[in-house]
């Protein structure tokens, strides 16, 4: 991989600048960082942006104590406000600048005409003047920087403390936030490890008994807030994560007023219960997402691991074998077979089902119920829970998609119905004019994947209920970024990439379909041989204990009953695989290929669609591979 390319990955030459913006002097210290901050109206406003908008998602404090005390410090005098610590004037400028950012994102959104949104208010509260900088992009860069300085003057690599790694992880949001996840990335391995320098991946109670529940809840928040951006952002690039180990047990579904600060009170209400509440309260959505960390740590792991055997090769190998250990057993593989991700996928499924009702997606809700019963915080919640969901989902079983529809047909099942589940959900997003859906590029990244997995679908059964439901899906999902305002996918690029990439899609996905009803039983290639994948699996579909599911939209068969689909594929049209193109057939009548071929091409020579190129050429990406 090129070396300027190692952290962008497919993110293109976005956001290449140094994201903390060098602006200090050696003789101020502290004088430079206090006379930028907001006055305490202004601090007041960003404070209920950064609750309507991110506190709502992640939780890594208490946040009844993060509010006293930083009303607390902007109430206090100029002079006063010099000889607080510095980690907690990072968190408390780490707070505006979220904030600002978030007002600024609303007005580029909603626009500043005042009109009621569900799911924001804050935006009716953004004044109607150029001169507002609690809502500037720029003032947030700003405090951004001089959060990051405050850190400095504190040395916090070296002497990392609750509340500098507070800020560290409103740092990371905020660069995550706005389409720099390739600095979040590097940022976040260094703030695992100064979780651990400081216990946080050791659970509280077990090195002190007199911790109070208050603080020993906050540690844990504080490690899986952690753990869980690094695996987003793992997921996300297809990296191993920095977390290897841990005690630290998850976060209760309990609310902040219901934490005793009193001594030792830890340990006196027992063992942690990690069961979520019949309920939904102010901590369901907090105590969800922490637990959906696990299952994207086994993700992760079942990708990234080296295999004992191969290892040892590597440092015996250079001198003869001796006899020295043959009363020992052989050494075993860490493997990972079909029936884990089988079971992995089916027991998401299972654990999503037992999220409270209030807090769950259905596919078919509909969005004027969520406007009328749920709050906007309730309604953000929902769909981000539901969306990071069934990605890992999506992403555990993808690389079990064939040409052929009989090879892995659970895996097909278990994509269809997570990507179902996510493109509904962001239509839902887009209808409740939730600004989750525009602001966070994750959302738009997630929404591509399943619809590059219905397009895929679409195109290698094309004419089926579960076709036209997934190019329904897509063309929902292309409506959303179309929606937006003109100028909104070209100031981020990152969203204005996917949002070309599921246009590809549905051209060819459409053209499949167009070309399946004039010809149905001419449509298919015979059935391709794919190389193995990146890690091998079992030959065998079915484990022990691991019945193929009986009420999937792909089928109910064993998959030794499973009867090959009646479009029969016939042997005269050819099939090319990606990595052997050198030229297109003559056949298809698509003319010359470039060199870097878009996704979309690359299946209309798979699936022998004929998709006209001039309708790809000139859009500007090349769309990442399913």
């Amino acid at each position: 991989m090129p070396e300027d390319a190692a952290f962008k990955g497919w993110f293109g030459s976005t956001r290449n600048t140094f994201p903390f913006t060098t602006i200090w002097s050696h003789e101020n210290f502290i004088d430079e960082i206090v006379g930028l901050l907001p006055t305490s109206e202004e601090a007041e406003l960003l404070l209920t942006a950064f609750l309507d908008e991110i506190a709502v998602l992640f939780k890594a404090w208490h946040l009844p104590t993060l509010i006293e005390d930083y009303r607390a410090f902007f109430a206090l005098p100029t002079s006063e406000k010099r000889t607080q610590p510095l980690a907690n004037l990072s968190l408390f400028v780490m707070v505006c600048s979220l904030g600002s950012m978030v007002r600024a994102s609303i007005g580029e959104i909603f626009g500043h005409s005042g009109n009621s949104n569900a799911t924001s208010p804050v935006v009716n509260m953004i004044p109607h003047n150029g001169k507002d900088h609690t809502s500037s992009r720029l003032q947030s860069e700003l405090y951004l920087s001089a959060a990051f300085q405050a850190l400095r003057l504190c040395s916090f690599l070296a002497n990392p403390t609750i509340a500098t790694i507070q800020s560290q992880v409103l740092v990371n949001i905020y660069l995550i936030h706005s389409e720099r996840a390739a600095d979040a990335w590097s940022l976040t391995g260094s703030l695992v490890r100064q979780c651990i320098a400081i216990g946080l991946h050791v659970d509280p109670t077990t090195w002190d008994s007199r911790i109070s529940l208050r603080e020993a809840e906050v540690r844990r928040r504080i490690w899986w807030s952690v753990v869980g951006l690094d695996c987003l952002l793992c997921v996300s690039y297809g990296r191993p994560p920095v977390t290897n180990y841990w005690t630290c047990q998850l976060p209760m579904d309990r609310p902040d007023d219901m934490l005793s600060d009193e001594p030792g009170s830890a340990l006196a209400v027992g063992p942690t219960n990690n069961a979520l509440a019949s309920e939904v309260t102010d901590e369901t959505f907090h105590a969800a997402y922490f637990q959906l960390t696990i299952p994207s740590l086994d993700l992760l792991n079942r990708v990234f691991h080296v295999d004992p055997r191969a290892a040892r090769e590597s440092f015996m190998g250079w001198f003869p074998a001796t006899t020295q250990n043959q009363d020992l057993l052989p050494m075993t593989a860490t493997s990972n077979t079909y029936e884990d991700a089988i079971r992995l996928g089916r027991d998401i499924f299972e654990w999503y089902a037992h999220v409270p009702r209030g807090m769950r997606f259905e596919p078919d809700d509909n969005s004027e119920d969520y406007l009328n019963s749920r709050s906007g915080a309730q309604i953000n919640q929902t769909l981000a829970l539901a969306v990071k969901t069934f990605m890992l989902v999506l992403i555990l079983h993808r690389p079990y998609l064939r040409a052929d529809p009989t090879e892995y047909p659970e895996s097909a099942d278990l994509c269809y119905r997570a990507a179902h589940i996510i493109l509904s959900a962001y239509t839902v997003m887009s209808r409740t004019k939730s600004s989750i859906v525009w602001s966070w590029w994750t959302m738009s990244y997630r929404a591509f994947h399943a619809g590059a997995v219905c397009a895929f679908l679409v195109v290698r059964d094309p004419g089926t209920e579960v076709a036209e439901r997934c190019l329904q899906g897509l063309r929902n999902a292309i409506q959303v970024f179309e929606g937006r305002k003109s100028n909104w996918n070209v100031n981020h690029p990152v969203q204005g990439d996917l949002c070309a990439g599921l246009a590809q899609l549905e051209k060819l996905a459409t053209a499949a379909t167009e070309q399946y009803r004039t010809s149905p039983l001419q449509h298919h290639p015979s059935v391709p041989s794919f190389p193995p994948q990146l890690s091998q699996v079992s030959a065998g579909v079915e484990g022990e204990g691991l019945g193929l599911s009986t009420n999937g939209p792909l089928g109910n068969e064993a998959p030794e009953q499973r009867q090959a689909p009646l479009r029969r594929r016939t042997s005269e049209l050819p099939f090319l695989q990606p990595w052997q193109m050198s030229a297109a057939d003559p056949n298809l009548n698509t003319g010359n290929q470039p060199a870097h071929e878009p996704l979309s091409q690359i299946w209309a020579s798979m699936f022998s669609v004929k998709l006209d190129p001039e309708s790809i050429a000139n859009a500007p990406i090349q769309a990442a591979p399913v």
